[in-house]
């Protein structure tokens, strides 16, 4: 199979990120698992998940690769969306976010 990734295509047989897992601890890099199913779009653009597919678990480099732009795509479709982030932007935004919703949980 083709990996495909568009999630507009009804009917069309697919991988889909199913679960985001991220591992920090201090002064070690962290290490992300992306948990995949394989999906398909279904005419009323629900998406049914059909089976696992591979687990990518992956070091974040921060140090050497935290700089390096990542172009921007449309989750939904993976079409270029023309501009650029980095993992060390992404990281600091994502760890903003879970520390406010800490904050918000844990009085």
């Amino acid at each position: 199979m083709t990996t495909q990734y568009d999630a507009s295509v009804v009917g069309g047989l697919r991988v889909r990120a199913s679960r985001l897992i991220i591992e920090t601890a201090p002064d070690v890099p962290p290490v992300v698992h992306i948990e995949q199913t394989t999906a398909v779009t279904m005419n009323d653009h629900s998406s049914q998940q059909l089976q696992p597919f591979p687990t990518i678990s992956q070091t974040l480099d921060l140090a050497t690769n935290g700089d390096t732009p990542i172009p921007l795509v449309d989750f939904v479709t993976g079409a270029p969306l023309g501009g650029t982030t980095t993992l060390n932007s992404v990281m600091l935004q994502l760890l903003a976010v879970v520390r406010q919703l800490q904050l918000a949980n844990n009085p």
